[in-house]
């Protein structure tokens, strides 16, 4: 496999699917997600294997100074704002309270603060200055359900517990430590606004707060509605167990809900039944199966080569 730069998961178990003897160009062509996504860095010439990072962009400079100066000042408010949010843990699309103790941070150092992006009313952009490059950030703040957990315990102790002898429930927890990547960029957009208004630059800061971010519609939303429109360049982040840049292509996805009308009919006449439950199954099923690749993805928009056509009876 000389002439595939960087063997990831995904391009791996899909060697597997076509053969020993299988080139760049064939996985590609069989995944075109895997095409779409991995396929354009390689065009690109984007390697992790072969990349070289170039030098003399990050130097210190007054305004840099000035932005670790207040996050370091200010650290100790930052760390509140995590361990609020922690600690309402509120569910996708109800990030109420959540929500506001990241506008009402950036209220107070200067920010104008839209609310409802995209029609999500928890969701916000909060704007400093104006001109210039136009730099965005985004901030996450949604819990997971059942995963409730007070913080700095390092065994299974949930702040919100249903007792149910046959089946116990528990609220709402940030495994995925939203509340950090919240309160972290939140504070990075404040603490760049005062390197703009200290040293006099021409820019425009914008924080995003991204409603509904667990059921991957927040973002969604929010490109179809032009939200991020006009931006220069964007930072984000999430947090990992470890500090590394993460090299790779993810897919936006966007959630979707589908009714399923039904009619009962006698077991006499079983064509008038007619079931949504069986129709709701039925799908579920057939989207299995489109998930497992048995499908090829580009089946349902294939042009025959001939078409056949049948002699008039």
């Amino acid at each position: 496999m000389n002439d595939v730069p960087y063997v990831g998961r995904r391009r791996l178990l899909k060697m597997f699917g076509l053969g020993a003897t299988a080139t760049t160009a064939t996985v590609l062509q069989a995944d075109p997600v895997l095409a779409a996504t991995l396929g354009h860095d390689e065009r690109t010439g984007v390697s992790p294997t072969g990349y070289k990072a170039p030098t003399g962009l990050a130097g210190d400079t007054p305004a840099k100074t000035t932005a670790d100066s207040w996050i370091t000042s200010n650290s100790r408010t930052i760390t509140e704002l995590s361990d609020e949010v922690w600690q309402h843990a509120e569910l996708s699309l109800r990030e109420w309270k959540s929500a506001q103790a990241h506008a009402a941070l950036l209220e107070r150092n200067g920010f104008r603060v839209t609310w409802g992006s995209a029609g999500f009313p928890t969701a916000f952009v909060a704007t400093y200055g104006s001109g210039g490059p136009v730099l965005g950030f985004s901030a996450e703040y949604d819990a997971l359900p059942g995963l409730s957990q007070k913080k700095g315990a390092s065994t299974h102790d949930p702040l919100v517990y249903n007792y149910d002898a046959y089946g116990p429930t528990y609220g709402g927890g940030h495994g995925d430590a939203h509340n950090l990547l919240g309160g972290a960029a939140t504070a990075a957009a404040v603490a760049v606004s005062k390197a703009v208004e200290a040293h006099g630059l021409k820019a425009t800061v914008k924080l995003f707060g991204s409603a509904g971010e667990e059921q991957l519609v927040g973002k969604a939303y929010a490109v179809k509605a032009g939200v991020y429109d006009g931006l220069d360049a964007v930072l984000d982040w999430h947090p990992f167990n470890v500090t590394m840049p993460f090299w790779n292509t993810t897919s936006a996805l966007l959630s979707a809900t589908f009714t399923f009308l039904g009619a009962s009919g006698h077991g006499g006449t079983p064509l008038g039944n007619k079931s949504g439950l069986d129709g709701a199954l039925l799908m579920a099923t057939m989207s299995e199966y489109l998930r497992e690749k048995n499908v090829a993805p580009w089946a349902a928009s294939t042009t025959p080569s001939s078409t056949a056509v049948a002699p008039p009876m």
